[in-house]
């Protein structure tokens, strides 16, 4: 299961809620179900964003919302 502190390593989540799939905030990969582990989550975050590693949580949560501002973007121009 997702656990809201993932969002302190890059990830939120995507999918279905009974089944939810790690997304990174970063650079928007979306992992299997089973890396949601907090130990997977940091493995994609210090191989593929070794420079982020060390930011604080306010700064994936910043990213966050501006991934969720895209998909609002994105479905509005879809219309």
């Amino acid at each position: 299961q997702y656990h809201s502190s993932y969002i302190n390593v890059g990830f939120t989540w995507t999918g279905e809620q009974d089944e939810p799939r790690p997304q990174c905030v970063l650079c928007y990969a979306v992992l299997a179900n089973k890396s949601l582990k907090p130990a997977n989550l940091w493995r994609h975050l210090e191989t593929n964003h070794a420079a982020f590693k060390d930011k604080p949580p306010e700064f994936f949560q910043h990213k966050l919302n501006e991934l969720k501002q895209g998909k609002v973007t994105m479905f509005a121009h879809a219309k």
